[in-house]
């Protein structure tokens, strides 16, 4: 599941052009054929689960569940440097 954003420019101009396309660039993502089983597949049977024994049993919804919460923490911390007037 890898996906590269376009970005055509370096620094400020990189990250405004980012912010401007970020709304049809993550469509295209997610109507990628291989998200769209996995969303379909979590949806299924994340409801399922009993306990944490199940999730952990289940590789595909465990490696969901993963980068899920990586990517809310990389979404956090991104949040924060722009708080804090940083840009990266």
């Amino acid at each position: 599941m890898s996906f590269q954003p376009v970005v055509p420019f370096g620094g400020y101009s990189g990250w405004a052009f980012l912010n401007r396309t970020r709304e049809a660039q993550q469509e295209t993502f997610n109507r990628a054929p291989q998200i769209q089983r996995e969303t379909d597949y979590f949806a299924e049977n994340i409801g399922k689960l009993k306990n944490a024994e199940e999730l952990v049993a289940d590789r595909r919804l465990l490696r969901l569940r993963i980068h899920n919460q990586k990517m809310t923490v990389a979404a956090r911390a991104m949040a924060e440097r722009k708080t804090l007037g940083q840009r990266s």
